[in-house]
């Protein structure tokens, strides 16, 4: 198998062809690198939707238990009174302090997961921001890079053929007018 030489027989068209090649394979890898963090963009602000869903219903029901928990301590004052009056309401009284009790600990289980949410979207943000920034740091890298390996290779073509083509092409073309003139 063989495998072509670098064209190191002049420097300007090594450099003109490695700019080259060098210009395709950032572009391919940048745009990939882009295409890759534009996603994990798009995922990470879908989650962040998502969170912010969840958290407002768990807002809502948090308020609907913080209002059924109102609602059973004016009854059980309520009942409180009455019982004072008839000791059979004692069992209902118990019953309904217990359901406040539940209520009361639901409500600070939803507190907690509010407040996780809450982190978990600050974290997110915090990641999408980091994501856009580097999203403009590639960018804007790409766009130099692009700039400056077109500025070598063009360079390095043009004195390609300036300082070495047109001459070898001078040569050749004397060569075979030279061996034209001596087949006449």
């Amino acid at each position: 198998m063989n495998i072509p030489n670098i064209p190191s027989d002049n420097l300007y068209k090594f450099v003109a062809l490695a700019s080259l090649v060098t210009l395709i394979l950032t572009s391919y890898f940048m745009k990939s690198l882009q295409y890759e963090i534009a996603s994990d963009l798009i995922n990470l602000e879908g989650d962040l939707k998502q969170n912010n869903s969840l958290s407002k219903e768990l807002i809502d029901d948090l308020n609907e238990i913080v209002t059924q928990r109102i609602l059973l301590i004016d009854e059980l004052e309520g009942l409180s009174k009455k019982v004072q009056k008839n000791q059979n309401r004692v069992q209902e009284l118990n019953d309904l302090e217990i359901e406040i009790n539940e209520k009361e600990l639901m409500s600070r289980t939803k507190s907690k997961e509010i407040e996780r949410l809450r982190i978990e979207a600050d974290t997110k943000g915090n990641l999408i921001n980091n994501k856009e920034w580097i999203l403009n740091y590639i960018e804007t890298t790409f766009s130099y890079s692009v700039y400056i390996l077109s500025i070598f290779m063009v360079i390095g073509f043009y004195l390609w053929y300036i300082k070495v083509q047109k001459h070898q092409d001078k040569i050749i073309k004397y060569q075979a007018d030279s061996i034209y003139k001596q087949e006449k």
